[in-house]
């Protein structure tokens, strides 16, 4: 693949970890043929990177140093060695690609011993300027110089290695293959069923838009002893959709979990989000679990109903436990009126039974007439059953997992300003736990200590969604220990996702469990 070098350059970053936003950018612009540049500190500051790896497997750590590290750079730029770089001083990687003339890395670092460093450049390129040298095949350090020089010089990287990706340049270099990928997507995608094409060809068009309204993409790192973490933080276009979209978002309270039903909850999701520009393209998104060419009535309901919620949300699920898979949903209500009136009009057009089939397995949703009632709260009832007769082995070995043979049903309410949706192969039960637990009459979800840190640290990052899921117990494979924890954040006008990983989890996936 002719991005395949570009990957090279990447590893070299994330197989360390690191902290710190990139600073911010000079007055030297980046070239056009710049796609990334990786920053990495001295020897010491990868110290809680060796802790953590020693976590998962004591002695490891020891591989993990700066020395190394230059070695590999070396090779990459063409040299012999980078050895007469300052190895207490920051050190970049930087990955160009302007066509076949121009396509390379070169790496840019503090003078300490000019002899030496003369010695080991070998066939690489040297430039030099106030103390600091680009190294790497001549087009490429020639090209890189007047900004590595005037600008990343002046940006130490005094924690773990920070990579910066200029999407912007790599959007343009690579409108082809993008396309191209695009094409193979949907087509693989659409043997699965139109319902399928489309939900992937709105996931990938949403990442693209995103991706194009981006000037660029920084990676940072953190880490402990026990736990690291990895964030990628899109910093938006002055004007565009995803700048406007950051620019609508609250950090989140969380409070709704503390709502949530007593109960086993291997995922949690939870969070305050606003759709802002992207709100049509959600509500489109939304509205395809209801099958291809969706009816008006359905879609304008849902519209409605996203325009009555405050976007405060909390979920609890079970993917693959002995029931099947079990959901229970609250999400704020701001206007009760119309939330009421749009769920009307949801029901009023699912009257009739919907059928849709997506990756050969067939669902069919039927409202049941008669709604339920519980402490004074209206439930209505959708029973929802499966046929996977003609569905793929391996499709229908996985979904035989996650649904009960019973098929399951989807039961919704509104009260107290806030939405209730259970699914289950027994929603009612779950139903009537969620109202009373909202209402304190009920026991209510305790969070165990993992989930009480994680939230406690998203509130401090002023974060609005937060993501935990334990995958080897959410999907009955009887191996707990498998957590994993994404959040989102916009505080400072960026879009950042987050990945944290403890050392248990790799350890998990591993084979090895603590």
């Amino acid at each position: 693949m002719r991005a395949s070098w570009i990957l090279g350059s990447l590893i070299v970053s994330l197989t360390i970890a690191g902290t710190r936003p990139a600073a911010a950018q000079g007055k030297a612009a980046e070239p056009a043929e710049l796609l990334m540049s990786v920053g990495i500190g001295p020897d010491s500051t990868l110290d809680s990177l060796r802790a953590f790896a020693n976590t998962i497997q004591p002695g490891v750590g020891i591989m993990v140093t700066v020395p190394m590290l230059r070695k590999q750079i070396a090779s990459m730029v063409t040299a012999t060695s980078i050895d007469g770089l300052d190895e207490q001083s920051t050190i970049y990687v930087l990955a160009v690609d302007g066509g076949p003339a121009l396509k390379g890395v070169a790496a840019l670092g503090k003078v300490a011993d000019e002899a030496r460093l003369k010695q080991g450049v070998g066939q690489a390129h040297l430039v030099k300027k106030n103390g600091w040298a680009v190294i790497g095949p001549k087009p490429i350090a020639e090209k890189i110089a007047p900004f590595a020089l005037g600008t990343l010089s002046a940006q130490a990287i005094t924690g773990l290695p920070v990579a910066t990706v200029y999407t912007a340049n790599l959007m343009v270099r690579y409108k082809t293959e993008i396309a191209e990928a695009r094409k193979k997507l949907l087509d693989g995608a659409g043997a699965a069923g139109g319902q399928m094409a489309g939900m992937m060809q709105a996931y990938f068009d949403g990442l693209l838009s995103a991706l194009a309204d981006s000037e660029r993409a920084i990676v940072t790192f953190d880490a402990t002893k026990d736990v690291a973490a990895a964030d990628l933080a899109l910093v938006p276009k002055a004007g565009s959709r995803l700048g406007k979209f950051i620019g609508a978002q609250q950090p989140a309270d969380y409070g709704l979990v503390a709502k949530l039903p007593a109960a086993q909850a291997p995922v949690l999701v939870a969070g305050h989000l606003d759709a802002g520009p992207y709100r049509a393209s959600l509500l489109e998104l939304s509205t395809m679990m209801f099958g291809s060419g969706t009816a008006a009535g359905i879609t304008a309901a849902v519209g409605a109903l996203f325009k009555a919620a405050s976007g405060d949300f909390a979920m609890a699920m079970q993917m693959g436990g002995p029931k099947g898979m079990e959901l229970t949903q609250l999400f704020g209500i701001s206007d009760e009126k119309a939330g009421s009136k749009a769920m009307d009009q949801l029901f009023d057009a699912l009257k009739k039974p919907l059928t849709t089939t997506m990756m050969g397995m067939t669902t069919t949703q039927t409202l049941n007439p008669k709604p339920a009632t519980h402490d004074g709260v209206t439930i209505r009832t959708i029973d929802i059953t499966y046929d996977l007769s003609k569905a793929p082995p391996d499709t229908k070995a996985a979904m035989e997992k996650m649904i009960a043979k019973s098929g399951a049903a989807t039961r919704t309410a509104l009260f107290d300003k806030l939405g209730l949706v259970v699914m289950a192969a027994d929603g009612g039960a779950g139903a009537t736990a969620a109202i009373d637990a909202v209402r304190g009459k009920g026991k209510r979800y305790a969070p165990p200590a993992q989930v009480t840190d994680f939230l406690a640290g998203s509130r401090v990052r002023k974060e609005s969604v937060a993501m935990i899921a334990d995958i080897g117990a959410a999907m009955g494979l009887g191996a707990a220990g498998r957590t994993m924890m994404l959040s989102m954040g916009f505080a400072d006008k960026r879009a950042h996702f987050r990945l944290a990983l403890p050392a248990a989890t790799i350890r998990g996936f591993a084979g090895g469990m603590p």
